[in-house]
This record gives structure tokens, sequence and C-alpha cells, in this order.
């Protein structure tokens, strides 16, 4: 799984009818203008710069603003592909428009400039950093509603157990089921309950820092114990741009060299006339609204003006925070993709052409290899992505015929989904479930 396989007309999926049948009308993308290979990795570079230049603070609204564009694009151009995280960093970024991120730390800041940098920072932008992590927590909070969060509490038993996304340490866990129900309250706790701290009117300097390590450690068990890709770390930035001055001024009195001794000591005075700060304080509340929705989107939809959600599509501040909602997954697998050559010779796709084994893998989350890969495979098992199923098997057969010749071309091979069930707390495990996806020749 590449740039050229997902970005591109020669890839998965060409543009025409990726607009055509899986795009909101509402979702532009860069990558929509020209399909072919150069443009995708200019487009890329072009990201890869506007990053470098945000987190050195060079120009860092024009980066954020640049960034932003391209995770948008990445995004509508391949949605198959993508996760929590990637909502997270768009959603990130764009409220980062908004606040003052190059105020001290920065290339910008060390260019002259009429007024000295401000410890403390009253913007839209910061506002909606803040709200936006709490909602992200408090919304999945209020999502889980099976009965593996509140009634079994197993929902760590089952999120252990899936083994595309098991880690090593996460299998090593899954003996321990009484700690499984311990961590299971303790996480519907920190999302729905301690992750309001962070707007304590009382000791709020101390009380958000200690909600920032809490969640940043929350993120690195997740990532000790399961192949999360880059949501982790996505989710960890957004926690740790939102110490506050008190945590800082403790730090650099161990630490001098991070002080700031020209700063000013109180925030920018609030213009009420600045219509960047009204516009973006009116997102905050429309984004709001938006998660309020999502908790029963098809009342919300029947009760709403029409057309109500559409700014938001057209700015990508929707989002859905269910993950493991209502309860995680209880199923999951593997694929063999038996393919059968013009010599006769049957050859596994999904391993590149070794031999087809039946058994399951040893380490079934190293058989998806990347985070995107297992992303895109497991979505493409969901009856509802099925009609991404056909795309991707002329993308086999070509990418296969390409690079072989003679004998060695593919004539036929199926798409087989290895599905393994999870049983409750206690149970045996029951067989496999062999599904066929696909057939192609």
């Amino acid at each position: 799984m590449n740039m050229k396989a997902h970005y591109t007309d020669a890839g998965v999926f060409p543009r025409g009818e990726m607009i055509a049948r899986f795009v909101p009308r509402q979702h532009a993308s860069l990558f929509f203008v020209n399909g072919s290979t150069w443009f995708a990795a200019l487009l890329f570079a072009v990201g890869a710069l506007a990053a470098l230049a945000f987190a050195a603070g060079y120009r860092t609204r024009l980066a954020a603003a640049v960034a932003w564009v391209l995770a948008v694009s990445m995004q509508a151009r391949s949605p198959i592909i993508g996760d929590a995280g990637d909502v997270a960093l768009r959603l990130l970024l764009f409220w980062g428009l908004f606040a003052s991120m190059s105020e001290v730390w920065s290339i910008d800041a060390w260019r002259p400039r009429a007024r000295r940098p401000r410890r403390v920072h009253l913007s839209a932008g910061c506002i909606g950093l803040m709200v936006q992590m709490a909602s992200i927590f408090f919304f999945a909070s209020l999502l889980k509603s099976g009965k593996e969060w509140h009634g079994e509490m197993s929902a760590v038993y089952f999120a252990l157990h899936l083994d595309a996304f098991a880690t090593d340490l996460g299998i090593w866990l899954r003996q321990f089921e009484g700690l499984g129900k311990v961590l299971t309250v303790s996480t519907m706790i920190l999302e729905g309950v301690v992750v309001w701290l962070l707007f304590s009117p009382w000791w709020n300097g101390p009380l958000r820092t200690l909600v920032v390590v809490l969640f940043v450690g929350l993120h690195a068990s997740f990532g000790l114990t399961m192949a999360l890709g880059v949501l982790l770390f996505i989710m960890a930035a957004g926690w740790l741009m939102l110490l506050p001055e008190w945590f800082w001024e403790k730090l650099a009195r161990r630490l001098p060299v991070l002080a700031i001794p020209e700063a000013s000591a109180g925030p920018e005075p609030w213009n009420p006339r600045n219509t960047l700060q009204l516009l973006g304080l009116f997102l905050v509340a429309y984004t709001l609204t938006l998660n309020v929705c999502e908790l029963n989107a098809a009342r919300f939809d029947a009760a709403a003006p029409r057309g109500w959600a559409t700014p938001g599509f057209i700015l990508r501040l929707d989002q859905r925070w269910d993950m493991f909602a209502p309860c995680p997954l209880k199923d999951d697998g593997w694929y063999l993709i038996p393919g059968k050559l013009k010599s006769g010779e049957e050859v596994d796709l999904a391993t590149g052409g070794g031999v087809v084994f039946h058994e399951k893998p040893e380490d079934v989350a190293a058989h998806y290899r990347t985070q995107r890969r297992r992303k895109y495979l497991l979505n493409l098992w969901a009856a509802d992505h099925s009609g991404y199923r056909v795309h991707f098997a002329r993308y086999l057969c070509r990418s296969w015929n390409d690079a072989h010749s003679g004998g060695e071309t593919l004539e036929s091979f199926d798409l087989v989904f290895m599905r393994e069930v999870t049983p409750p707390m206690g149970h045996p495990f029951s067989c496999l479930v062999r599904g066929i996806c696909g057939r192609l020749g």
C-alpha cells in the first residue's frame, strides 16, 4: 500500500469512479485535479515541506494552512485507509489556524516584531484546541453504549483479542481478565469524567497538567498493546499543546534555558472586532453541535434544517468518535489470496507470491505489514465497502502481470478472508469462518 496504489489513477481506485461513487460532493481534494504519479508525488512533497515549516515555526500560520489543505486532500482521495488519527490531524491543524502557534521557540519568534511574546494566550484557536481534545474523548465515551463497557466490563478483553492489532505485550496481557475489567472502567472514567478537569476554574495549572499526563499515558498503553499506527502520536501531540503556563514555569526553573525572560505575563487583550476570532468561536460552537448530533444522527438529521451540516463537510469539521464503540470488534482475521498462474502453479498473492498456507499466521498483525494496509484490507471485508473489492482485484491482477510474463502471469485468483470470532470471556474459541470476498478469472 503506497502512494501510487492509493493516490493515482494507476492504483486501486481511479479518480472518476471514486468521485462518482464514494466521495461526498462536499469533499474536495487536490488529488482529483490530476491522477498521475508525478502529480501525487509533487503534492506529497509540498505537504512534507509544509509540515517541516510548521514544526520549525516558519511562516507558521501559512504552513498550517497548506498542511491542512494537503491533509484534507489526502483523506478525501482515499477515505478507506483513514482512521481516527487522520480526523484528529486535520482538526488540530484547522484550530491551529486560529491560534498563536509560533509565539516562542520558533523561527517566527526570532524575527523582529512590534510586541513581546506572551506567556498566556486567549484566542478562539486555543479554545478550539481544548474543546476539540475534550470532545474526542467525551463523545467517544457517550458512544460506548455496549454492555462490554457498562455491564460485563469486557471491552479491553475483546480489544486485546483482535489479532490484527495485538502486539506481543497485548497478547501476554490477555491472561489477566481481572486487570482487563479494571482497565475498562478506568478508560470510561478518564474519557467521561477526568477530561473535564481541563476546564477547572480551580488549580487549573496542576489539574490540566495531570489530565495531559494521564491521557498521554493512556495513548502510550494503547501503543504498547496494539498496533495503531500514527494515531497515538497525533493524539499525544494534541495533548502536549494543552500543557499550561504553570507547567512551563515549573520546567523553566529546572531548565533555565527554556525560560522566556522578556515575555509578557498577561494574555493579549481581547478585541471583539477581530473577525477571525469571532469566526473561530462560532465554529467551536458549531463543531460541538455536530458532535452532539452524531449521538443520534438519524433523529437530528430529520429535525435539523436542510443543509445545516454542509459547511462542516466543506471545512472537514465532520467527525464521529466511535473508536471501540458501541463496543470493540468481536471478529477479525487475515487474508488468503490463492492465485492460479498460467503454468498451473498456485501462489499466495497476499504474501507476494509465496506458498499458500491455510493455517493461521503466527503473527497476524505482522501479516498486514503497515497500519494503512491493515486498515484498507480490514475495511475491504466490511459489507459497506464491498464496492471497493472489484477494483482491488483488478489492481492485484494488473500489478502481478506487469511484473511477470509467460507462464508466470496470473490466470485467476480468489480473495478470501479468514474470519475469527472472539468468544465471551471464559468460553472456548470456535473454528474459523472462510469468507470469499471476490473471485477474478
